[in-house]
């Protein structure tokens, strides 16, 4: 057995030369594998590690490196095929016309800074896995790379790589990730050549890419990850785009798309995640969606054109997590069916194993392939959500997230009762609609709820008492509807912004005023002593109503029980015991 060193993944500290030091004797001539990935070594990569001249696999990264590295390291390592130094603060300095002694077939080197030139020395490799993202790279990409490797995966992105796509043949298996940076020209330049039937990850987002979508999908009958998000794309989508039907993620967000989705759309049931907020897309919210794409946790049409009612069919999508229709056209009612979106009721209802594909595994928002043996490479769906008046972008940490909007529409109706089953939603934002009637006291049930925006409607009567059973509420705004009556008093609502109550003029109380009409001040007498004394002025009052009565008997009985009724009525009217008295007096002559 081949001598290795394994520690990845623990708490190991300390100065990394030390260890290297301490690899002494045989051990240093002989040792082929040293994993110490994922633990808390600091200092620099001592020149020394290339006494290890055996070395075929080295992996430092996710530790605290830092300093230089320079060809003298690698200069005895000749057999290594394997080299990580991702997520450290290391900086590479290699000449241009360094050639090195190994041939690697998996280079990781992401978050370094290698940059800010292409580095040359890759043309001599032979590397199926290359990761050199996040590493201050601002040249264009040479001519030989696009056709030097013959590679499973390509991560160039978080540089600031520029110039045009190629138009040629491409020979990458899997994974093509050249996302943030500045490349720009026309898909279908690369993307219709049979080279790339293979591509499952494909990630050209935040580029400069422009022109439509006249691309050959058909060609990419693997792909499961489409992301072109923050171009200049304009145009339709092509009918082609169907012929997707292994496609998970479909990222379109942010281009110059219009015109209808096209039904084709319906055969890529596998889809989990589309995003398409910030285009010019247009006609009836899709029906099929609701139809076809039942795996869907993710659904964005934020800022289009879409019109019309918000279709039944969709409350069919029981594993949404995150729907948001927003500052569209859609109008009518709120759907009572939509307590049917049951992964908002219940934590965990998504069966994560129901949307496995072959080698794709989706854990919350994340997608890992395995692509080569012992390797991966990780996408997060990133996802822009409305959170406590503000726009926050998700991805990571997406997995707890229950969000709907339906904000900046043409609503109508009352706010369905039902919504409120939806026990595990985070935030619902129904602002800027026409939305009427009663807050529902059902209100009460949102107990995750965090972020409750119902501002810019209709909406009158009081708020449901219920509300301060929001424990987790900290982002409340209900301006500018026709609310009225005492704000209910909880210690969520009253820290609450007063700003979320304004332009409803008949609301009052903590947090909008200090306290509402008729409210006593502290010298006043409480409501139980004044209700009290009113009842002693009461009784004083009818105690010498009847003596008046009993005096007058002979001269007009007939006559004063006739105005007994009237009489007692105004004495009632009367502020204090003394006007009351006057009163009897006046009876008794």
């Amino acid at each position: 057995m081949l001598p290795t060193l394994r520690t990845e993944n623990n708490k190991l500290s300390g100065q990394l030369a030390e260890l290297i030091h301490n690899l002494s004797g045989c051990v240093q001539y002989s040792l082929t594998t040293l994993l110490l990935d994922g633990n808390q070594l600091k200092g620099s990569v001592p020149k020394s590690i290339g006494n290890l001249s055996a070395l075929q696999i080295l992996h430092l990264g996710f530790n605290l490196l830092e300093g230089e590295i320079s060809e003298q390291h690698f200069s005895n390592l000749s057999k290594l095929v394997e080299l990580s130094l991702s997520h450290n603060s290391l900086t590479l300095r290699f000449s241009n016309d360094w050639v090195p002694p190994f041939q690697l077939v998996r280079l990781d080197l992401a978050f370094c800074n290698l940059g800010p030139d292409f580095p040359e020395w890759v043309s001599t490799q032979n590397i199926g896995y290359l990761d050199i993202s996040h590493n201050r790279i601002s040249d264009t990409i040479p001519s030989w790379f696009w056709y030097k490797f013959a590679s499973s995966s390509i991560n160039l992105s978080y540089n600031q790589i520029r110039g045009m796509l190629p138009n040629e043949p491409l020979n990458i298996l899997y994974i093509l990730n050249l996302s943030n940076n500045k490349f720009s020209g026309i898909l279908n330049n690369f993307l219709c050549f049979s080279s790339v039937q293979s591509l499952i990850y494909l990630d050209l987002s935040n580029n400069q890419l422009s022109e439509g979508l006249d691309v050959c999908f058909g060609q990419l009958p693997a792909l499961r990850v489409l992301n072109l998000a923050n171009n200049n794309l304009s145009g339709q989508i092509p009918d082609s785009m169907g012929s997707l039907i292994e496609l998970k993620v479909l990222d379109l967000s942010n281009n110059s798309f219009l015109g209808e989705l096209p039904l084709s759309l319906q055969n890529c049931r596998e889809l989990s995640f589309i995003n398409l907020r910030d285009n010019s897309f247009s006609g009836k919210l899709p029906a099929w969606m609701g139809e076809s794409l039942l795996s869907l946790i993710i659904l964005d049409l934020h800022s289009n054109k879409f019109h019309g009612c918000i279709p039944l069919q969709l409350c069919r999508l029981a594993h949404i997590q995150f729907f948001d229709l927003s500052q569209n056209n859609i109008s009518g009612n709120i759907p009572r069916c939509l307590y049917n979106l049951t992964a908002m009721a219940f934590k965990n209802i998504n069966n994560m194993s129901t949307l496995i594909a072959i080698g794709v595994y989706i854990d919350g928002t994340q997608v890992t392939f395995d692509v080569i043996p012992g390797g991966s490479s990780n996408y997060v769906f990133n996802t822009i959500v409305s959170w406590k008046g503000q726009s926050y972008v998700y991805g990571k940490n997406f997995g707890e997230m229950r969000s709907i909007d339906l904000s900046s529409n043409k609503l109508i109706g009352e706010i369905p009762a039902e919504i409120f089953n939806l026990t595990e939603l985070k935030t619902l934002n129904l602002a800027e609609n026409m939305l009427t009637g009663l807050i529902p006291k059902e209100i009460g049930r949102l107990k995750q709820i965090e972020s409750l925006d119902l501002s810019r409607n209709q909406l009158f009567g009081s708020i449901p008492a219920s509300i301060v059973d929001l424990n987790f509420l900290s982002f409340l705004n209900l301006s500018y509807n026709k609310l009225s009556g005492r704000i209910p008093i909880g210690t969520q609502i009253q820290i609450t912004n007063p700003s979320g109550f304004i332009g409803n003029l008949a609301l009052c109380g903590p947090p909008l005023t200090p306290k509402c009409p008729g409210d006593v001040g502290p010298n006043v007498e409480s409501p139980k002593s004044s209700s009290k004394n009113n009842q002693e002025d009461e009784d004083e009052f009818l105690k010498c109503l009847y003596i008046g009565m009993g005096l007058g008997f002979m001269v007009g009985f007939w006559g004063i029980a006739k105005d007994v009724s009237r009489l007692r009525n105004t004495a009632l009217s009367l502020n204090g015991l003394d006007k009351k008295k006057k009163l009897c007096a006046r009876l008794r002559v």
